[in-house]
């Protein structure tokens, strides 16, 4: 059975993948969330629809995002 913690992303969640502050990622997340809402939608304060936002932020989990580099890549010459 899923858990609301297996649907939903929360805030931490939204900084840690957009590279984004708190402020910004409650932004980005109401903005997604009225979006459901228009559309009839039930939504979570504080919590965004991994599905939604996946799809309209174009994340695949596990990708490593261009911006968040591995620990110590070899310099090149």
């Amino acid at each position: 059975m899923n858990t609301p913690c297996d649907r939903f992303y929360s805030v931490e969640d939204v900084m840690s993948i957009l590279g984004v502050g708190r402020s910004k990622a409650y932004q980005i997340m109401k903005q997604f969330n009225q979006e459901l809402e228009r559309e009839g939608y039930f939504t979570v304060s504080g919590r965004v629809s991994k599905g939604y936002f996946d799809s309209r932020t174009m994340y695949e989990p596990g990708v490593r995002p261009p911006w968040k580099k591995s620990a110590k890549e070899p310099r090149k010459e």
